[in-house]
């Protein structure tokens, strides 16, 4: 028995609205996107941005090494000079803040985001407290003593 016309047809439009309906609900390519801890030392070893959009205070104490620090008032400002096709791994204390401006990034026309889903507290790697290397929300402090004040994500 042969199928009919409207069978197939209808078959044929169906598949094609599936398909469709994937493409438009998958991520583009270079999407923003949640990573853990293996996908964060792999874009890093491969050259990507690393920021830490913690606070100063959050970041003497521990940051992941090679880290900038850009507290989260300060993305804007900071990636105006950032190249937009670059990789950039963003991280906080728990993801809530990192995951705020990878979409205030994305909206800015970055393609290469990557937000550290779990934050610093989700990190199994090891933590440095060198601040050598300073981001836009550096502060200097002449070796005094600094007062840390800690804030909730959630």
């Amino acid at each position: 028995m042969k199928p009919s016309r409207a069978i197939i047809w209808t078959t044929a439009v169906g598949i094609l609205l599936v398909g469709l309906g994937y493409a438009l609900t998958r991520p583009a390519p270079g999407a923003a996107e949640n990573i853990g801890n293996d996908r964060l030392r792999e874009l890093v070893t491969g050259g990507a941005r690393l920021v830490d959009v913690r606070s100063p205070g959050e970041f003497a104490m521990g940051h992941i090494a090679g880290a900038e620090l850009v507290p989260p008032e300060r993305v804007a400002e900071a990636a105006r000079d950032w190249d937009r096709d670059q990789d950039i791994v963003l991280y906080c204390a728990t993801g809530a803040r990192s995951s705020t401006a990878m979409e205030q990034l994305r909206r800015m026309g970055f393609r290469r985001l990557y937000n550290h889903e779990r934050g610093i507290s989700g990190w199994d790697g090891e933590l440095t407290t060198d601040t050598a290397q300073r981001g836009a929300g550096a502060i200097e402090t002449d070796g005094l003593p600094v007062l840390v004040e800690f804030t909730s994500d959630g």
